[in-house]
């Protein structure tokens, strides 16, 4: 049977990860996919800390093999988790606030397998690397760079 690899599944997947894997986090954690209320006006990311959001960057398909139908595909989706963070008593104890939710971020997706359905797995994740997201008078964000490489397999238009 044709496995496509829907992204709405593999979002799904990776916010039933998350919840799951912050859940003994220190503080309670919002974890959601980005969504135009999570900006403002003018561009900036507004959103209630600390907080790690699921943006969904691309997908690069390649074929494989000898596939003359073109219907199997190596494919890697590529997210990134914005995680973020507050602490007004001071810049350094911010800075160690998000930088701790980014390394435990980190931890709970890299290497995991995403139960796509009951039986089935993707491949392990593969981390990408961390950037700065976003500084400004609410919060201090990083963005969390990874991909989710999978075999897909279409049934085709013939």
């Amino acid at each position: 049977m044709p496995t496509q690899f829907k992204l709405e599944d593999t979002q799904s997947a990776l916010l039933d990860l998350l919840v799951a894997g912050l859940a003994s986090y220190g503080e309670m954690v919002d974890v959601s996919p980005v969504s135009q209320r999570n900006f403002d006006a003018e561009g900036n990311l507004v959103a209630v800390p600390p907080a790690v959001l699921l943006l969904f960057e691309t997908e690069t398909p390649q074929p494989l093999g000898q596939d003359m139908t073109r219907t199997t595909y190596q494919m890697e989706q590529a997210f990134t988790l914005i995680c973020g963070d507050t602490d007004l008593r001071s810049s350094a104890a911010e800075s160690r606030s998000v930088l701790q939710l980014v390394s435990t971020v980190k931890n709970v997706v890299m290497g995991a397998r995403l139960a796509i359905t009951s039986d089935w797995k993707a491949e392990p994740i593969e981390y990408r690397g961390v950037d700065l997201f976003q500084v400004d008078q609410r919060a201090t964000w990083y963005g969390v760079r990874f991909a989710v490489p999978c075999t897909a397999q279409f049934t085709g238009g013939s």
